[in-house]
């Protein structure tokens, strides 16, 4: 081969290596970018689920929600109940021909309220304002309190409950529970105003979000 045969493919390939070299700089260049903004993008994705996931009853490790007031003198000479952190309507009652309401002092899971007797597991002293309201279909209205131990139907049974190793319960005797709104699945909110047999008085509103699994305690 000549001498200028071989100068000539010696610069040849020396120009393929420069373009091979500057292409696959472009391309580690672009490859870099794509992959930080996929997962920038796939990063904001994963955090929009985890946003979706706290707002909804259906994440075991989220808390409950809702929100609601009880206002009035000491049951039983007990302490007051404070505010409310948890407020709740459950997918379990004992009696299927009921809307159960819960109003919690402390915040809780509905993992945490997913099984019977749960008022004996969350922390101790825990205040509990429970309303039964007995109906043959799930309705709004105002319920008449009962002291009875099987309540008629259109009344209401309530009772505070204070969480204990054994049961721990007063149940109010006269008064008014007013659901003003119940979406099936969803919410239920009201007012109440109810009395207990030592003259204590209990007042205050509700706005329960729906923990479909959860059980009376």
């Amino acid at each position: 081969m000549s001498l200028h045969r071989i100068l000539s493919v010696a610069i040849t390939a020396v120009s393929l290596l420069a373009c091979s070299s500057s292409s696959s700089g472009t391309s580690n260049t672009v490859d870099s970018g794509a992959l930080d903004a996929s997962a920038g993008d796939s990063s904001a994705v994963d955090s929009a689920v985890a946003d979706s996931a706290g707002e909804g009853s259906s994440d075991a490790s989220s808390l409950a929600g809702g929100s609601g007031t009880v206002t009035g003198t000491d049951v039983d000479g007990g302490p007051p109940f404070g505010t409310v952190a948890t407020a709740i309507f459950i997918g379990h009652p004992d009696n299927a021909a009921t809307t159960a309401i819960y109003l919690v002092n402390a915040p809780l899971t509905c993992a945490e309220t997913a099984a019977s007797g749960w008022s004996h597991t969350i922390p101790m002293g825990t205040h509990i304002y429970e309303m039964i309201l007995t109906t043959s279909t799930p309705a709004t209205g105002s319920y008449s309190v009962s002291g009875a131990t099987s309540p008629p139907v259109g009344s209401a049974e309530v009772q505070l409950i204070v969480a204990q190793p054994t049961r721990n319960e007063t149940r109010a005797t006269t008064g008014t529970v007013t659901l003003a709104t119940l979406t099936a699945g969803s919410k239920a909110a009201g007012t109440f105003s109810v009395g207990f047999v030592d003259g204590s008085m209990l007042q205050g509103s509700f706005d329960a979000v729906y923990c479909a699994d959860a059980h009376e305690p």
